[in-house]
């Protein structure tokens, strides 16, 4: 007579290890087990699946579970779903991690799959030199231009910082502008509010960064920092 095997486990089949996920759009994420038919899928943004909400090294660790229909294999979640897991990913470095836990009979978890770290695609962010010189300095008193580029999909929404900090420190950063086009000439007013912080840190060098936001507005991404300097001359000279 043979024994039925018994044994429970559930494993991941897609997305992969380390796959690279589209903002915009809700994978499906697909699994297979034995002897189970119901599962919750969890996702997390931290390895250990906290039950609760917990600080880690100043932000927040959680962990978001979708129930599935009994004998449904795989998950594709709803905008809304997708919206608060792309949230957990916002509150820590862009990674996610995912794994399904099956449900016994009397309804408690049972067997668990390892989990997956994924990660969602960041944009990468290239700052230009500030108009017209593109040498890396600006005219004193003069309007200039500020433009970049995005390699990425679904952050539309941009915000330029500029500071006397190349730490962006609270009190010596303002945000100097909030929209969803690539280039901003900026208003002389602007130019007098970027020379004021300059001449309260004693110095004619400005730090500027864009902050690329997704489309739901829950991920933002700063880009690396550009220094610039007020100069009536260009840089080597001329005019």
């Amino acid at each position: 007579m043979t024994v039925p095997d018994t044994s429970t486990y559930v494993l991941l089949d897609e997305p992969a290890d380390q796959s690279s996920l589209a903002v915009m759009n809700s994978p499906t994420f697909v699994w297979h087990a034995q002897n189970l038919d119901t599962f919750k899928v969890q996702f997390s943004n931290h390895p250990s699946f906290p039950s609760r909400s917990f600080k880690d090294r100043g932000r927040t660790a959680k962990t978001v579970t979708v129930a599935v229909e009994q004998g449904e294999s795989s998950l594709t979640p709803s905008a809304s779903t997708w919206k608060a897991i792309r949230t957990l990913a916002g509150a820590m470095d862009g990674t996610l991690y995912w794994r399904v836990r099956g449900i016994d009979p009397e309804k408690a978890f049972g067997a668990a799959s390892d989990p997956v770290p994924m990660i969602l695609d960041r944009p990468v962010i290239q700052l230009s030199e500030p108009a017209d010189r593109r040498d890396g300095t600006v005219k004193p008193g003069e309007v200039f231009t500020l433009d970049w580029s995005v390699d990425g999909e679904g952050y539309p929404f941009y915000e330029i910082q500029v500071s006397s900090s190349d730490s962006f420190l609270k009190g010596r950063t303002i945000s100097l502008k909030k929209l969803q086009a690539k280039a901003y000439q900026l208003t002389l007013s602007d130019v007098k509010k970027v020379r004021s912080l300059c001449t309260k840190a004693a110095t004619d060098t400005f730090y500027w960064r864009v902050i690329a936001t997704d489309v739901d507005k829950v991920i933002s991404i700063p880009s690396e920092k550009q220094a610039a300097k007020f100069s009536e001359e260009p840089a080597g000279g001329g005019s």
